[in-house]
């Protein structure tokens, strides 16, 4: 990993963090006002909307484990594609998942910021 993919990588590490913890301060400073977010199960959110379920504990992150990362990293834009392992709990459901993603990270004045995440089940084995 050069660098920019750490410092990127890092990133991924403080929303896994912050999404355990339930960190909303950290979540709120780390999440551009324009989030995308598309769960893997196709219920997609924006930035008041994800917040909100985890907030109010709608969508609580037991445990939350990033593998397998790749990155793209040009000046001003960072893409991560990685595979989630999570165990979450979604409206009082347990349920453990393995999301493969896409988040894609934007340069601004403050800091990188995370602009979007697209989820997508694994492929089925044959």
């Amino acid at each position: 990993m050069n660098q920019q993919e750490k410092e990127i990588w890092e990133m991924e590490q403080k929303r896994r963090q912050a999404m355990i913890d339930n960190d909303m301060t950290a979540l709120d400073l780390m999440v551009d006002d324009a989030l995308m977010y598309t769960h893997s199960s196709g219920l997609k959110d924006n930035k008041a909307t994800w917040l909100a379920a985890v907030k109010s504990g709608s969508l609580v992150y037991k445990a939350v484990d990033l593998r397998e990362p790749t990155f793209i990293v040009n000046d001003n834009v960072a893409l991560v594609s990685a595979v989630m392992h999570a165990s979450v709990v979604r409206n009082g459901t347990p349920r453990d998942l393995i999301s493969l993603y896409l988040a894609v990270w934007s340069r601004s004045a403050t800091g990188w910021k995370l602009l979007a995440i697209q989820g997508t089940a694994p492929p089925v084995s044959k």
